[in-house]
């Protein structure tokens, strides 16, 4: 089992704070996010647990988080925490050019790394996205659509 940290959250963190400022804000992130195409209700069940610390932007272990978790959404899983030790195809996101595969990660994303949880992205050949699904019991989409 990998690092939930790996080159392809460093790859993007590195095209997401090109200030280098170690934090992705919001609206940024909101922008990324959506480009995966699915639905704002998981993307606010994603926020909430990809912004660990409320702060209201992302670290490169918060990125991470949430691009497995959109990862888990497009192949058929709930984003559940206890799913991100699942192996999945890496997550797609239209408009960003994924990692080159085997490539080594961004040198200034990879000083940003400072924690890491289980799991794992591989890369796979691009797939339709699924169906949205309707919301989990819970779910509060307000705080992502409050986050642009």
């Amino acid at each position: 089992m990998g690092s939930l940290v790996d080159s392809v959250a460093l790859h993007y963190f590195d095209l997401l704070d090109p200030n280098k400022t170690s934090r992705i804000q919001a609206g940024d992130a909101a922008i990324f996010l959506r480009s995966s195409g699915i639905a704002d209700t998981d993307l606010a069940v994603i926020w909430d647990l990809a912004d660990r610390d409320k702060s209201g932007s992302l670290d490169i272990l918060g990125l991470a988080i949430a691009i497995k978790l959109v990862a888990l959404i497009q192949h058929g899983h709930l984003p559940l925490t206890e799913n991100l030790n699942l192996n999945v195809p890496m997550a797609k996101f239209s408009g960003y050019l994924p990692p080159p595969t085997g490539a080594a990660p961004p040198p200034a994303a990879a000083a940003a790394v400072s924690s890491h949880m289980p799991g794992s992205v591989t890369p796979e050949p691009a797939a339709p996205s699924r169906p949205t699904r309707p919301a989990l019991p819970g779910e509060k989409p307000e705080v992502f659509l409050c986050a642009v």
